[in-house]
Parts: structure tokens; sequence; C-alpha cells
């Protein structure tokens, strides 16, 4: 603390072992995320928790209420689904952190009032739009993971009906669980801090895109949520977690940003509006003509046998 020298290489060995520590830290912490993580998203156990939502309301007809509701009680039970859940939404509110705390972040929005959070600014933007993206694609994640295989007999007794009310269901379910939760707390958020005509414009724009996620994520097979086996050692979790930072971070920046802007512009507005409800419309019919058949099996292509015959 004098300045002796004599006390130099005491912190050369110091600075020396500090290196080490952090090395050796991150070795572990590496290690384990890339072997730990993908063993605790895809473990084949399922442990229902106790308690659940006793009453929920009728959302359609009695095949779309059931499909619902099963949805609803299968997330709230099981334990492994929420951990999966969970991930997704880390990842999403460390992107938030992220642009919330990061001074790139503030010289591009570069608010003029005194006071920034009281106005529409980049940060929050881009925050609610990236909770409301990866909430999506969490839930659409977390549908196609069983919750019992052998209790999925009930749904392959039950006559149901395939085509335009199962794929209403599992829609109504997406968002139910996914953009619901998002649009009410961003609701509350943005209404409270900022002026209503900038926050309801805002809030119509989220609603939007997470509808237009719900509609993509809807494509392709069509299954009951938590029924339909389910092939561990596809998922990519960390490939997920870089990819949002070095990448897609900067995209939902840059695109707040355009809609800040846009804001405060009713023409520029109404245009991206317009956009947003086309590109929702056309989604949506593309799903509601799709015909597939319902599936509770999912088989890898390479494990099809066949007799080859004529």
């Amino acid at each position: 603390m004098n300045g002796s020298s004599a006390l130099a290489p005491l912190a050369a060995r110091a600075w020396i072992a500090l290196a080490i520590a952090i090395g050796a830290t991150a070795a572990a912490y590496a290690l384990s995320y890339f072997r730990t993580l993908r063993k605790i998203a895809e473990a084949p156990d399922i442990v229902p928790g106790s308690g659940g939502a006793r009453w929920l309301p009728k959302f359609g007809n009695s095949l779309q209420t059931a499909i619902v509701q099963f949805s609803i009680r299968t997330l709230f039970r099981s334990r492994q689904h929420r951990v999966v859940l969970a991930f997704y939404v880390g990842v999403a509110f460390a992107a938030m952190i992220f642009l919330l705390k990061s001074s790139v972040a503030r010289q591009i929005s570069s608010p003029s009032a005194a006071n920034p959070w009281h106005q529409p600014g980049m940060p929050l933007l881009a925050s609610s739009i990236m909770l409301m993206g990866f909430w999506v694609l969490g839930v659409r994640v977390v549908f196609s993971l069983p919750m019992d295989l052998p209790a999925n007999w009930i749904f392959r007794i039950t006559p149901v009906r395939e085509g335009a009310d199962c794929c209403v269901a599992r829609r109504r379910s997406l968002l139910v669980l996914a953009v619901l939760p998002v649009s009410l707390g961003s609701a509350v958020l943005f209404l409270s801090i900022w002026p209503w005509r900038a926050a309801l414009g805002h809030l119509l724009l989220l609603a939007l895109l997470g509808v237009i996620l719900s509609e993509l994520f809807l494509a392709g097979m069509q299954k009951i949520p938590f029924t339909c086996s389910w092939l561990p050692g596809k998922s990519n979790f960390h490939i997920t977690f870089w990819l949002c930072i070095a990448l897609l971070t900067q995209l939902v920046a840059r695109a707040a940003e355009y809609e800040r802007r846009l804001l405060a512009n009713p023409s520029g507005y109404a245009i991206l509006l317009a956009v947003l409800l086309v590109v929702a419309v056309c989604v949506r019919w593309r799903n509601q003509s799709d015909d597939t058949a319902l599936v509770f099996e999912e088989v890898p292509a390479w494990k099809l046998i066949t007799l080859k015959l004529p």
C-alpha cells in the first residue's frame, strides 16, 4: 500500500492466481453448461406438481375447451415443462437486461425528455418484443414434449376431429399460454409509464407480432399439445442463447428504434399496422386450409420400414 518494491513479486503471483481462478471457473461453467443443460431439458421423467387451476373458462366448443384446458393444466402440473419454458424466458430476460443496461442502446434511443422511461424508447420496446418472441417459442417447444405417453390412449380412442377444429384448439392454447401473459404484463407496464396513445399503439403491434409468431409455429404436423411422442437429442439451447446475444438482439433493437419513430408518425404507423395485419391474415389462412392428419408418434425417417409392395 506504501509502494514498497518488496511486494511486487507477491502482487505478480496474486495476478497469476486470479487469472488461473477466473480461467478455471469459466471452464467449469462452460462444461456444466454444455453437459448439464441439455440433460435437464431432455430428461424423460416428468414429475407432476401439486395443486393447479381448478376452474377454467370455456374456449369454444367442447373439443377446443378440452384441449385448451388440458394444455393449461398440464403446464401448471409438470415441473419439467416449466423448467424448459423458464429457460427460454430466462434467455429473453437476459437479452432484456442487456438492452436496458447497455450504453449502446441508450445512444441509439437518444431520448429528448428528462426521464427516458416515461416516453417510448428503444430499450423498453425491444425488451417487450424479445420477451414476446421467446415466450411464444418456449411454449411451442414445451407443447412438443409429452406429459405421459401411457395416458395418450384417451386421445387415441376418442374420435378427435382433425382439420380446422383441432387447429383452432392448438392456436387458442398457444395464445392463452404465450401471447396473453406477455400482452397483459406489457399493458400494465406501458400504460402506467407512457402516454396512453403510444402505449396502445405499441401493445397493438406487440399483440399482432405474437399472433403472427403463433401462426408460424403452428405450421407443420398437427399435434395435440403434450400428447405426441418426442425424440430427444434435437435441442440446441446453447446455440439459441449465443445466436440471441450475437445477432437477434441487434436486429430487435433496430426494429424497435424503427417502431419508435413510427409511433410519432401516424401515417407510417398505419402502414406498418396494415402490413402486420395482412401477414397475420395470410398465415392464419394458410393454417386454416391445412388438412394434415393428426399425429401422435414422431418417428425419424430412417426408421420407417416399408414392405416395398407394388
